[in-house]
């Protein structure tokens, strides 16, 4: 296992040991075209958050994650929708 599955692993953890969410994991498109790290929703507050995990947060594009948020829109219909980035520099932060 890579260092940035590691990363995506260990934030997925903390989210859910922290936070009260309904479903948090990830988002492939069948032909895998399309990946989103980390996905949490909401179904009681209606909300969302779309997340990409990077190492190096100067890697970070977040014009790229919302692009491919787009292709969720239809699955979260009513939901508001955040997009955030994540990397090493947050390990010791709040992660959302």
């Amino acid at each position: 296992m890579g260092m940035g599955r590691m990363l995506e692993d260990y934030f997925r953890t903390r989210i859910r040991e922290e936070w009260t969410y309904t479903e948090v994991g990830g988002y492939w498109t069948r032909d895998e075209t399309v990946e989103v790290d980390i996905v949490v929703c909401d179904d009681i507050d209606r909300k969302a958050h779309i997340i990409e995990v990077k190492r190096n947060p100067k890697k970070m594009d977040m014009n790229d994650l919302i692009v491919k948020g787009s292709r969720m829109v239809s699955d979260l219909k009513g939901y508001e929708v955040t997009y955030a980035g994540l990397s090493m520099d947050d390990v010791l932060k709040d992660p959302l």
